[in-house]
């Protein structure tokens, strides 16, 4: 009777293990899954925010870039404003100690104004045909290309509000048209200031 129940005891314990093995597997399935999916639903959203972020990055550099490239009306051009600031540190050809050395555009601006000798010559005509030479340089003009004439104008204004006009370079812009653009600089001098702008006409 003893080994009768024995058996019995180990048939049992059979049973019920045969009972919960498969239960247990299909719970350690059921989570397998469900980390599976987890996974994969966040690869997705990670995936679906890097392109949003690659879509707005590449939109806004096209505005940016079509924004830089557009000439706009008026003052406060990017272009002809890096020209003025570049030119504003060029060396011109005026000297006046025999080519020893030779003056920077800002300084020219104030030599011309005091009315200084470049050698003998005129500081202010030198400047001024410095200053053209630049620009022509710089831009192509004529009614075939984009940019169709151009001026440049310098002028001196005192303290009291005296305004004297050192010189203008007239590039032959199309009469009566308002489209241009251009920039303004300032340099200041004991009694007063030195103002120049240039504007470029577009059509």
């Amino acid at each position: 009777m003893i080994k009768i129940n024995r058996l019995n005891k180990n048939s049992s314990h059979g049973r019920l293990q045969g009972i919960f093995k498969p239960q247990t597997d299909a719970y350690h399935l059921d989570r397998n899954m469900g980390f599976s999916l987890s996974n994969k639903k966040g690869q997705e959203e990670i995936v679906g925010f890097v392109a949003i972020v690659l879509i707005v990055s590449i939109m806004m550099i096209v505005f940016l870039g079509i924004f830089l490239r557009k000439d706009k009306t008026g003052t406060g051009n990017v272009e002809t404003s890096q020209f003025l600031d570049a030119l504003m540190e060029t060396t011109t050809s005026c000297s006046n100690n025999g080519g020893f050395s030779f003056k920077r555009y800002s300084e020219l601006v104030k030599f011309c104004n005091e009315g200084g000798l470049c050698d003998g010559k005129n500081s202010c005509e030198v400047l001024k045909n410095y200053t053209k030479e630049m620009i022509e340089k710089s831009w192509k003009f004529g009614n075939e290309n984009t940019k169709k004439g151009y001026i440049y104008e310098m002028k001196y204004t005192s303290e009291e509000s005296n305004e004297i006009e050192l010189f203008v370079i007239d590039g032959k812009g199309p009469a009566g048209t308002t489209k241009y653009v251009g920039s303004k600089r300032e340099i200041q001098v004991n009694d007063g200031v030195i103002e120049f702008e240039l504007k470029i006409y577009l059509e």
